[in-house]
């Protein structure tokens, strides 16, 4: 199967002039959810690109990372070992 990067930006186009507009509640909380839109983006890049080994390296990492930074958002602690024992 082909990719058609030109057929995909039409659909997303189309779907984003598609949309109504944002009510003034929905534009406030935007800011609220940058950070969460940018780990889950973050994690699936990266971890998604790893082996098992890898992804708790890059947990671990990203962990002491967000914790210097004094970063809001709590990741759960043991998601990676639930998703990885099956």
């Amino acid at each position: 199967m082909e990719f058609n990067v030109e057929h995909f930006f039409n659909n997303c186009s189309a779907y984003i002039k598609g949309e109504p507009e944002l009510t003034d509640a929905q534009k406030a909380k935007i800011g609220d959810l940058i950070e969460p839109w940018f780990f889950f983006a973050l994690i699936w890049s990266v971890g998604g690109t790893t082996d098992n080994e890898g992804r708790y390296k890059f947990s671990e990492y990203l962990r002491d990372r967000m914790k210097e930074e004094n970063v809001s958002l709590k990741l759960p602690k043991n998601l990676l070992k639930k998703l990885t024992s099956s």
